[in-house]
């Protein structure tokens, strides 16, 4: 709990800051792409069931490729939100 007050503080500061151009990404899952080995049983497992989980709660999973080109799309082109949670990020980008 208190990785995500941290993380709220900092966003909030960021956002006081008034920079042009940010992008404050907040996605779901981050399902990595390419094949690495897992650290933790519950990433093991959130791995296998991916295809399934992806198709129940797209809303909340999302691809390390996509996040990656969804970060550049919004450096280079811009985007009139600046929080950008992980359904905008996905059907938005």
């Amino acid at each position: 709990m208190s990785f995500a007050r941290y993380k709220g503080l900092a966003e909030n500061y960021l956002i006081s800051l008034n920079l042009g151009g940010l992008h404050i990404f907040r996605p779901g899952y981050i399902y990595p792409v390419e094949k690495r080995q897992e650290s933790n049983l519950a990433y093991r497992i959130y791995r296998k069931l991916f295809p399934v989980l992806n198709k129940l709660m797209s809303f909340s999973l999302i691809t390390s490729e996509l996040l990656a080109k969804s970060m550049l799309q919004a450096d280079l082109n811009g985007t009139e939100k600046i929080v950008l949670g992980n359904k905008y990020i996905k059907e938005e980008m």
